[in-house]
């Protein structure tokens, strides 16, 4: 039963191992993001939606400070990754 026991325990560090690496990644991205967000109010530009140019919403800056875009431009950013995903599938 030892070579079970240590392909299991194998198994457990492997997956351990991928969580902590993907949890790392996890907050460089929201040091990144936090990065950008405060280069833009240096900038005068925090508030406003990076592809139209519009205020976005104070309640979208509440629930996500690091918002870049209003919610109409990331609805119109969402449906073009989903199209441009599915198109790459089908080549």
């Amino acid at each position: 039963m030892a070579p079970a026991t240590n392909q299991a325990d194998a198994g457990s560090k492997t997956f351990e191992r991928e969580q902590e690496l993907s949890i790392a990644a996890n907050r460089l991205d929201l040091l990144t993001q936090i990065k950008r967000a405060v280069e833009r109010i240096d900038a005068g530009t925090y508030g406003y939606c990076e592809s139209c140019g519009k205020p976005i919403p104070k309640a979208r800056l509440k629930a996500f400070p690091m918002a870049t875009l209003d919610v109409a431009s990331q609805a119109t950013r969402g449906t073009t990754l989903i199209s441009a995903r599915r198109d790459a599938a089908r080549e």
